[in-house]
């Protein structure tokens, strides 16, 4: 037969955050050592989420009703999200990232150096040496960037 102790939310406000715990406050009861995340090992696997000082936090008993061991479950407001470390470093606003790219491809395709010719070839009516002259543009131009082409839409911010 199985037995459970029955396990609850509750409400508590965020007073302090401490790497990867924080200290809540449920009306005048302190709670300090809540975790963020509720898998106990050195390993930096799995999502941080780091609420807002002053916001609102759900948490939960993970000691089966010994209630000596807590854990943020819901959060009101994030101050940070770090997946498995965080060092990938910040998630990229792919809209401008491909504008960027885009502003590239245009100024390579259209892109010349203008200045003075300084070599010609023999006989053909070419410029002599000196003239002033742009070269051409590319003879193959870059490919536009598509979004979806390296997109990952799982995850989204």
């Amino acid at each position: 037969m199985c037995q459970s102790k029955l396990s609850a939310l509750i409400l508590a406000e965020v007073k302090q955050v401490d790497g990867t715990t924080c200290t809540v406050t449920i009306d005048e009861l302190e709670l300090r050592g809540v975790r963020l995340r509720a898998v106990v090992n050195d390993e930096e696997s799995g999502i941080v989420v780091t609420p807002k000082v002053g916001s609102m936090v759900m948490i939960s008993d993970l000691s089966n009703g010994n209630m000596n061991d807590w854990a943020v479950m819901m959060y009101s407001e994030i101050e940070t999200i770090a997946i498995n470390g965080g060092k990938n470093k910040g998630l990229i606003n792919i809209e401008d990232l491909t504008d960027k790219l885009n502003a590239l491809v245009d100024w390579c395709e259209n892109h010349t150096h203008s200045g003075v010719i300084t070599a010609v070839s023999g006989g053909s009516g070419a410029p002599a040496v000196g003239t002033n002259g742009n070269t051409g543009k590319p003879i193959t131009a870059p490919n536009a960037f598509n979004q979806s082409d390296y997109e990952d839409d799982k995850i989204t911010h």
